[in-house]
C-alpha cells in the first residue's frame, strides 16, 4: 500500500481521544497522498457513529495505514504532559516503519517549539532521516472569529478513529482481537 518508489513523501496525522489523564487512545493515520495533508478550514468535527462508521472511517482507512496506542495515568506520570507527545509519536512512527525520503507529521493541539524540536529529532532518528527531512506541524483547534478551525484529512480521520475506538471498545477489546493488530504497545 504505502510504497516509497511510488510516493517519495509520507504524511501523517496524530490525535488523541481527549478523554483525560486516566485513559487515552492516541492514533496515527499515514498516507502518501499530498491531498490528505492539505490544511482546510471547517466549522465542525465529524463524529463517527455506528451508522456511518464504514463510510466515514473504515473505507478510507483501506488506502491508508493506522496504528493506535493506549495511554494511561502511569504514562502521564512517567513522562509528564510535555514529554508524553514525543514518546507516543516516536512509538507510533516506529510501528509504521516509514521508508520514505521525507515525512510530514501533523499533530492535533498546541506544541511548544521545544516539543516540536524534540519530536522532530526522535522521528528523524528512528526513520533514519536527516533533521530537515522531517516536518512536525502543530495544528491546534482554535476557532477564528467566524467559528472555523484548521484541520486536514489525516487529522480529521485520526480524531474520528481515536474517538471511535475510545467510545466503542473497552480496553480488553483494544488489547486483543482483530483490531489489536494495529495496536502499539506503549510503556
Amino acid at each position: 500500500m504505502l510504497r516509497k518508489d511510488s510516493y517519495p513523501k509520507l504524511y501523517a496525522g496524530v490525535d488523541e481521544s481527549n478523554h483525560g489523564y486516566d485513559h487515552e487512545v492516541f492514533t496515527i493515520v499515514v498516507s502518501p497522498f499530498k491531498v490528505d495533508a492539505e490544511i482546510y478550514l471547517t466549522n465542525k468535527q465529524t463524529r463517527v457513529t455506528e451508522q456511518n462508521k464504514a463510510k466515514r472511517l473504515w473505507n478510507p482507512l483501506q488506502k491508508r495505514a493506522y496504528k493506535y496506542a493506549l495511554v494511561n495515568r502511569a504514562h502521564y506520570e512517567k513522562y509528564g504532559q510535555h514529554q508524553l507527545i514525543k514518546e507516543v509519536v516516536r512509538e507510533l512512527v516506529t510501528a509504521i516503519r516509514p521508508d520514505y525520503d521525507t515525512i510530514e507529521i501533523f499533530i492535533d493541539g498546541h506544541l511548544t517549539s521545544q516539543q516540536r524540536g524534540a519530536t522532530k529529532r526522535e522521528v528523524a532518528k528512528i526513520a533514519c532521516l536527516r533533521y530537515p527531512e522531517v516536518g512536525i506541524h502543530s495544528v491546534p483547534k482554535r476557532k477564528n472569529k467566524e467559528g472555523m478551525f484548521k484541520t486536514n484529512y489525516l487529522l480529521s480521520t485520526a480524531d474520528s478513529l481515536a474517538n471511535f475506538l475510545f467510545r466503542n471498545y473497552n480496553t480488553p477489546d483494544l488489547e486483543r482481537g482483530g483490531i489489536s493488530r494495529n495496536r502499539v504497545s506503549f510503556n
